[in-house]
């Protein structure tokens, strides 16, 4: 019968602690999901109001709606997980109320039987009516270990009765926590609603500026354009400066400094600093599919991040200053060299460092500057030699 009970337990307390890690990364996600809605919602309340007719506002939008769809997401899969703790706290509550019961009718039946010997002549006319010695001595030992196992029960009951209401309150906490897990998706459901009427509203006036939207288009390609040139040349030079410093060597080999850089950078892949103490991705990686206009794809070198007005850009690593340029829009390019790796800050306000500086992480690099929309924002970008890469990929989840 124990064997049984164990296997029971067993079985019903098996799938939360599996279940556990999982539910736990949910958890940690959806607060870090919140954290950056939160801060997009304050960076929005701090800086420029938004035209209606403006494709930067049509992109945050959809910035938000897919934020808010994935947090919703989050939420979907926890709510399942904690339905199956919830089942699997209460059928324990069940076993253990069970259990106690038993617990209680055993302790009942030594009490009953313990009334038949309650008074001390009826115990003493036990012991001394015994046939001999070593059956007084049996006698007195099964008495001594009866009213030890009596004590041993009432611990047995008290133990399992805090069990119980150690239990029930963990049920009561995990329906608090569905609870508010479901209200959150109410209201992030409603968010979400009122977010695409808005973005439909937008798209449709938008398209009545076909000509404005190609004119920007064509804007935003000439920038990128002088910035790949920009980051391309300065890589070329950085490049032909180390091969001058090989030939100068008999081992013709990589100077171990930009090997040790290199390595050190690429181990903080997915853990690197933002560049910004608060801001969020305005505009992703590669090509994107544009907001209105049909068949028309727009090719982004790096991230474009929305921050604040007046905020400093920082270095995101340690590095060295190998370019700063002054592009299309009278905005400034600083290009930090990381090894083999380099990172880009583009569209800043002014900048702080000059070419040849060395700079640690969290070193001021310049003020960001505001797209042509009048947004503060900046472009970040990461490169592996001439190799463009997606900086989402290299930076921390969480700021």
């Amino acid at each position: 019968m124990k064997k049984l009970y164990l296997l029971i337990v067993f079985c019903v307390v098996s799938t939360p602690l599996f279940a556990q890690k999982s539910k736990y990364d949910l958890e940690h996600d959806r607060k870090n999901q919140q954290k950056k809605i939160e801060e997009a919602d304050r960076i929005l309340q701090k800086t420029l109001t938004f035209k209606q007719e403006k494709i930067s506002k049509l992109n945050e939008i959809n910035r938000q709606i897919e934020e808010r769809a994935t947090l919703v997401n989050i939420i979907l899969q926890e709510i399942p997980l904690i339905d199956r703790e919830m089942l699997a706290t209460d059928s324990l509550l069940k076993v253990n109320t069970t259990l106690l019961q038993k617990l209680k009718e055993e302790y009942a039946e030594m009490l009953y039987l313990s009334s038949k010997t309650k008074n001390s002549m009826e115990k003493l006319s036990f012991m001394f009516s015994s046939a001999s010695f070593n059956q007084l001595m049996a006698r007195l030992n099964y008495l001594k270990q009866y009213d030890e196992e009596r004590k041993k029960q009432i611990k047995r009951i008290e133990k399992q009765q805090k069990e119980l209401a150690l239990q029930k309150k963990q049920l009561e906490k995990q329906k608090q926590e569905r609870a508010e897990l479901l209200a959150i998706n109410k209201s992030q459901q409603a968010k979400l609603s009122e977010l695409k009427g808005e973005q439909l509203l937008l798209v449709n006036s938008l398209k009545n500026r076909e000509k404005e939207l190609f004119i920007e288009i064509e804007n935003r390609k000439k920038t990128m354009q002088q910035l790949e040139k920009a980051v391309n040349d300065a890589v070329s030079r950085a490049n032909k400066v180390e091969n001058e410093i090989s030939d100068k060597t008999t081992s013709k080999r990589t100077p171990e400094s930009i090997i040790a850089a290199s390595k050190s950078f690429a181990e903080a892949k997915g853990k690197l600093m933002w560049p910004v103490k608060e801001g969020s991705v305005l505009a992703k990686f590669g090509k994107q599919r544009h907001p209105v206009l049909e068949n028309i794809t727009i090719d982004n070198l790096g991230v474009d991040i929305r921050t604040s007005e007046g905020e400093n850009v920082r270095a995101i690593y340690d590095g060295q200053v190998i370019a700063v340029s002054k592009m299309l829009g009278n905005y400034f390019m600083v290009l930090v060299q990381h090894g083999d790796y380099f990172t880009v800050y583009a569209q800043l306000q002014n900048v702080k460092i000059k070419i040849g500086n060395k700079v640690k992480a969290r070193d001021t690099i310049g003020m960001v500057g505001t797209n042509s929309e009048g947004v503060p924002s900046f472009q970040f970008q990461v490169w592996q030699n001439k190799k463009r890469l997606n900086p989402e990929d290299w930076l921390a989840k969480s700021k």
